[in-house]
């Protein structure tokens, strides 16, 4: 016949062919070659060869020892009696075949179709061999029987079950807890939980360092109790005798992850059952994975480089077992092994590993460009051009509408006691917020309320605190390069060696505020109140103070080269060894301060007012005092008036007029 084997009603003969078929079973076409071209076919995958057609054939009691019968037609065969010990018959198709007495000791009979086959009384039948098989109406050896009933797989997926609904509790409150966190509850490290009962025993920092642990040691332990699981369900058939099904033994959304790895559960699931698999794939292994990104995206606000690449770490981490996972599930479930010749599976796992890689590569540059950058908004750093590369990271969440930088706008971030008037004496009544060392780089915090806040070392470099009430906050060392200041309150603030370069003051008020040894380079402090602030030897070269109140400062030793102070009021300040080389004080008051040392070189000092200055020993060198008013200026001498560029219209004491007059002769 075309498949080469007639059916017959006698028994096969004992004398067999190497490998197992009598001669007389297949007239006219060798067994051997039957055998060797169905290898042929198994080997190429269907493309040489020609696949085994023994349907109906009477192999009753014949040595089929080792052979390849792999995924071979052997419908209603009678192999009654027959040696299969050790053959390969996987996916082979023995519906309603006579397996009666047959030896299948170490046959491989995985993913077979054994629909109605009888295998009462086969010897050496082990149920591990029995994995993804369809036994729908087969009957079994009644201790295999025993073995294998739906019930088993109740009982071992159920604690499955359970670790997965805690895993994906879990999750869920990570998602509500990551909704309502708000800049200003994160910074300010408020709790959590909204639970009375706990109180502050969880903070929000603590929460985002250690949940991500958590979930992360969930995701390990539910994956090892799955791989663990998928090791004893590899051996159970797909179909039970009674016509129910592997994946409705247990919970759906474990059993959904086995449905594509059997192929009789894959072949006739419906389309309930697709959604049902894509909906436990999806939970099972992305879960944890979307969760612990979005912790990272939300907890980046705080730009703490350590903590965002631990979070990185383990983003990707679950990344890669995510994508790994379901391949070593399935082989597991399949009992397949992984093999280092295998080239496209090598591939395979090259490609997952490049791909996680490349997000691991994505995630830390989005970190770094977004601690170490500029947010898009031109306005902010404006020296950057929009197409810089340190805008790129805000440049891409801001397509999905997402801004890392901190929004604190009119935010209360130290608590604003009862009643609160804003009367002077009322900041000794406000705790602080405790703000040391964080990162509020470029945050928008415009009137924010941040009265005796801890600041110290904090890095507010480019944020906007324009109106903001920094009453009495403690800001030393901490870094405020191009923050936008203006209007802000900052009276009574410690800004001892806080950097400031750059930053807009105008119109601050920093009335008795200690700026010793800050940096202001290039600050702009136009119109700000400074009065008895003390500035001891800061540095303000180049700094914009037009019309800015300094009455009372305390400037021994500060740097004020180059400064902008024309219109300043600067009466009763102390000068002393200060710094004013081509200083720009047209206009200026400074009477009664005190200037002795203080380097005036060059300085512009048209129109200011000095009357009873203190300028012994004040370099005058090349100085323009045109129209200067130095009436009553203690220490003053008429070497120091004529090493002046120019003092044409100045107003000296009359003694003092005479002796400049006398030594270098009068302004023509």
């Amino acid at each position: 016949m075309a498949a080469g084997i007639e059916e017959t009603k006698t028994s096969a003969p004992r004398e067999s062919l190497s490998r197992g078929i009598a001669k007389e079973e297949l007239p006219g076409v060798p067994g051997v070659l039957v055998l060797e071209q169905h290898r042929n076919w198994v080997e190429s995958k269907g493309e040489f060869g020609k696949r085994a057609n023994l349907r109906g054939a009477n192999l009753c009691g014949a040595d089929l020892t080792g052979v390849n019968l792999q995924g071979a037609l052997l419908h209603k065969a009678n192999l009654r009696g027959a040696d299969l010990s050790l053959a390969d018959l996987r996916g082979a198709w023995l519906i309603q075949a006579d397996l009666r007495e047959a030896n299948v000791l170490g046959a491989e009979l995985r993913e077979a179709n054994l629909q109605g086959a009888n295998l009462e009384h086969a010897r050496g039948l082990w149920v591990g061999r029995l994995g993804g098989t369809n036994l729908f109406g087969a009957v079994l050896p009644e201790p295999i029987s025993a073995l294998i009933r739906p019930q088993v797989v109740r009982q071992a997926t159920k604690r499955a079950g359970w670790v997965f609904v805690a895993m994906l509790l879990v999750n869920l409150l990570t998602w509500f807890i990551i909704a309502r966190t708000t800049d200003v509850r994160l910074f300010k490290n408020s709790p959590a939980l909204p639970l009375p009962l706990l109180g502050d025993a969880v903070p929000l920092v603590g929460f985002y360092l250690g949940v991500p642990l958590l979930l992360f040691a969930f995701y390990i332990s539910f994956h090892f109790f799955l791989l663990r699981l998928w090791g004893g369900l590899a051996g159970l058939p797909a179909v039970f005798p009674d016509g129910s099904t592997l994946d409705k033994s247990g919970p759906w959304f474990v059993m959904g992850l086995v449905r594509s790895h059997f192929r009789w559960l894959r072949e006739t699931r419906s389309p309930l059952s697709s959604v049902e698999t894509a909906i436990s794939t999806l939970l099972a292994y992305w879960v944890v994975p979307a969760g612990l990104l979005l912790i990272w995206a939300r907890y980046l606000t705080r730009q703490n480089l350590r903590d965002s690449m631990f979070h990185v770490f383990l983003t990707v981490a679950t990344v890669a077992l995510a994508t790994i996972l379901p391949e070593l599930a399935g082989r597991i479930l399949r009992a397949e092994y992984f093999q280092p010749e295998e080239p496209k599976k090598a591939s395979k796992v090259f490609t997952f590993g490049a791909a996680t890689l490349g997000i691991g590569l994505i995630l830390t540059l989005l970190s770094l460009g977004i601690i170490w950058g500029v947010p898009q908004d031109s306005s902010r750093a404006p020296e950057l051009k929009l197409t810089d590369i340190r805008r790129w990271a805000a440049n891409a969440f801001g397509v999905t509408g997402y801004s890392p930088y901190a929004e604190l706008t009119e935010a209360d971030i130290s608590p604003r006691p009862a009643n609160w008037n804003a009367r002077e004496e009322d900041p000794a009544q406000v705790q602080g917020a405790r703000l040391a060392r964080v990162s509020l780089r470029y945050a928008q915090a415009y009137r924010s309320f941040l009265v005796n806040a801890r600041l110290w070392r904090a890095d507010l470099q480019g944020a906007y605190l324009s109106e903001a009430d920094l009453r009495g906050a403690n800001l030393r060392q901490a870094n405020l390069r191009g923050a936008i200041l203006d209007r802000a309150r900052v009276n009574r603030a410690i800004l001892a060696t806080a950097d400031l370069r750059r930053a807009n003051l105008t119109r601050t008020d920093l009335r008795e505020a200690d700026l010793s040894f800050a940096s202001l380079e290039d600050a702009v402090l136009a119109d700000a109140k400074l009065g008895s602030a003390s500035l001891y030897s800061a540095s303000l070269q180049k700094a914009q103070l037009p019309r800015s109140s300094l009455e009372k400062a305390d400037l021994r030793e500060a740097n004020l080269e180059n400064a902008i102070l024309a219109l300043a009021d600067l009466r009763g300040a102390d000068l002393w060894f200060a710094k004013l080389a081509g200083a720009r004080l047209r206009d200026a008051q400074l009477g009664g301060a005190i200037l002795i040392e203080a380097d005036l070189r060059k300085a512009e000092l048209r129109g200011a007012n000095l009357q009873g200055a203190i300028l012994r020993g004040a370099d005058l060198d090349g100085a323009n005092l045109d129209g200067a008013d130095l009436r009553g200026a203690f220490g003053l001498t008429a070497a120091q008036i004529c090493s002046s560029m120019s003092r044409r219209a100045v107003l000296l004491d009359q003694d003092l007029q005479h002796a400049v007059d006398g030594r270098c002769g009068p302004v023509r």
